[in-house]
């Protein structure tokens, strides 16, 4: 099983829709073997210790694939 890490931040207002927008893009690229890690950080130190870049922030293998699939699209961007 392959692994993508979803990291948000309570509060945040588009880590649901970039959920969706994630189980739909793996989905349409026909990869049922990944497994969506939803991260919550609660701290500055989480943050800290995972890199969280801001919330949402995607990592893991196959992320570039998916944000590209949907940049394409005008629904995502890569920093």
């Amino acid at each position: 099983m392959v692994r993508v890490e979803l990291f948000y931040f309570d509060g945040c207002p588009h880590w649901t829709l970039a959920d969706e927008r994630l189980s739909e893009a793996l989905s349409r690229l026909g990869r049922d073997d990944v497994e969506v890690e939803l991260r919550k950080v609660e701290t500055a130190e989480d943050a800290e210790r995972v890199g969280f870049t801001g919330s949402p922030t995607i990592r893991g293998a196959l992320v570039r694939h998916v944000l590209a699939l949907l940049a394409g699209e005008g629904r995502a961007s890569v920093a």
